[in-house]
């Protein structure tokens, strides 16, 4: 029950935010309450479900879009293994909250942004991957999916501390994880990934050796 006072606490603070910063309506508040009196393991399985929704779409274009292979092998890998956890969480969900309402998906959205206030909102992300070509497709999808992937750890940080069931805390650990060493992939495919072609000629000034003898 302290986990859901302090939540309410949480939750009534960003309601205040959102009415300061950027007149909510009515009906949001009303659903930033609803959030208030969510059990923490629902409040993070919504959270995460809807996140990795996000993260499918993007890595969906990727998958199409990208012109790096191995881009494109990431992008495979995100679909698949978020999907895996979707189906995981929705299947907790059905089990523990059978019949709870979902959060409200424009709420979780300003809840997300608030967390990570550089992140671009969902549609803004949307329309600049669909714009975007060739390699500056792959920088971009890259520096978006690397702050993605760090909202999720940073979710999941809170969680393994803070969830009442085993299998979200071992979920958490494994998001950690995997997306820990993804961000880190990524970093490495940013760096140098898309340019490994132009690297070769440092290797030419062997004209400077002369044999005056």
């Amino acid at each position: 029950m302290n986990m859901n006072r302090s939540n309410l606490l949480a939750v009534g603070a960003l309601a205040l935010t959102l009415v300061l910063s950027f007149g909510v309506s009515k009906g949001e508040l009303a659903s930033a309450a609803q959030m208030g009196d969510m059990p923490s393991d629902l409040h993070f399985i919504d959270l995460m479900i809807m996140h990795h929704q996000e993260g499918i779409e993007m890595a969906q274009m990727a998958q199409t879009k990208a012109v790096n292979p191995k881009v494109k092998a990431l992008a495979d890998r995100i679909v698949a293994d978020q999907q895996k956890d979707i189906e995981e969480l929705q299947g907790h969900r059905n089990h523990w909250y059978a019949g709870k309402p979902p959060m409200d998906p424009a709420m979780m959205s300003s809840m997300m942004q608030s967390m990570h206030p550089g992140m671009m909102s969902m549609e803004d992300t949307r329309r600049k991957l669909l714009a975007a070509q060739g390699a500056a497709f792959d920088r971009l999808f890259l520096e978006t999916m690397i702050h993605h992937h760090q909202m999720a750890v940073d979710m999941s940080k809170e969680a393994r501390t803070k969830a009442e069931h085993a299998e979200i805390k071992d979920i958490a650990r494994k998001t950690i994880a995997k997306q820990t060493a993804e961000i880190a992939e990524m970093n490495r495919l940013k760096g140098g990934g898309t340019r490994t072609s132009k690297a070769k000629p440092k290797a030419k000034p062997k004209t400077t050796h002369t044999h005056s003898h």
